[in-house]
């Protein structure tokens, strides 16, 4: 698992480790200049919430057509983008052209999708999450989400919209969201939130005999194009 240093990152990266995934840390500026060779050997991409105006503009950069993590999701990664911020709204946080509207912030969620894995824990061992879990966190989310792609599935959300959401995005899967997950300790509720995000991505990912195939087809793909050079 790959996941950004860049905003409140530390209390996520420790629950990952805590829960005995493989953590590699990285600026995600760092991370916007990986090739695809060096980015695959990661099932789980993980941006933190609360980036900077110009960690947002890296990450504007890296999902979009040809970036980085563009590819790495295309090509069967899998991307948790947590996007809640105090820097306004932001275009393009998400392959696809995903916004946030920093309409926020938010106490109070409901369940749009009340069956999804996320939600019901099921598959991954999981929490059985209530809606209560995710109230007044102080603060649970800082807007909402727009532009979503078609059959993306809104798990989650506020008022002014959707606050998490699922899409598959060529052969991975993109999930994105405004909640604070890793804002701060948060007690029990916000830890089975945060539990259920990290365990789930990680549920996402491929068995290892088809990130063997993706790979060994990567490496062709870079022979075949350095030949054609």
């Amino acid at each position: 698992m790959l996941m950004t240093k860049d905003g409140y990152c530390q209390n996520n990266i420790a629950r990952a480790q805590s829960l005995g995934h493989d953590v590699t840390e990285e600026w995600l500026e760092a991370i916007e200049q990986m090739s695809q060779a060096e980015l695959a050997p990661y099932g789980v991409v993980f941006v933190s919430p609360r980036l900077s105006t110009q960690a947002f503009n890296t990450l504007r950069s890296a999902v979009a057509d040809g970036g980085s993590l563009q590819q790495y999701v295309a090509s069967g990664g899998i991307l948790v983008l947590n996007v809640a911020a105090n820097a306004g709204n932001q275009n393009d946080v998400a392959p696809g052209g995903v916004d946030y509207q920093a309409t926020g912030p938010h106490d109070v969620e409901t369940f749009l999708t009340p069956g999804h894995p996320y939600i019901t824990g099921a598959g991954y061992g999981g929490y059985s999450l209530v809606e209560s879990d995710f109230d007044y966190w102080g603060h649970t989310d800082h807007g909402h989400l727009t532009s979503l792609p078609g059959g993306a599935t809104s798990i989650i959300g506020n008022v002014d919209g959707v606050s998490l959401a699922h899409f598959e995005y060529g052969s991975g899967d993109v999930l994105v969201g405004t909640l604070t997950i890793g804002w701060a300790e948060g007690g029990e509720a916000r830890g089975k939130a945060q539990y259920n995000m990290i365990q789930y991505a990680a549920a996402l990912v491929p068995e290892p005999s088809t990130i063997g195939l993706l790979t060994v087809g990567l490496l062709i793909l870079t022979k075949r194009r350095r030949k054609a050079a």
